[in-house]
């Protein structure tokens, strides 16, 4: 599981980067671009929640972070 998570993690960090410059020329990719900050912005918020230090909630919570990631990334 922390194998597809830390591919998540790479993922949405160098899409967020590609989207974020293709977006300030191409607006349609700035959508993409500011899901992607929210996201990542949301999971370092929660870095320090006490309950993400059960590995089954953790886990839970990775899970649930690369299905948003995965929803917010095309898929072609």
């Amino acid at each position: 599981m922390s194998g597809m998570f830390t591919n998540a993690i790479s993922l949405s960090l160098t899409s967020w980067s590609n989207v974020s410059m293709v977006g300030k020329t191409y607006s349609i990719f700035q959508i993409a671009s500011n899901k992607l900050g929210d996201e990542l912005k949301i999971w370092i918020g929660k870095e320090n929640d006490p309950s993400y230090q059960v590995a089954e909630t953790l886990a839970v919570e990775q899970a649930k972070f690369v299905l948003r990631i995965e929803n917010i990334l095309p898929t072609s």
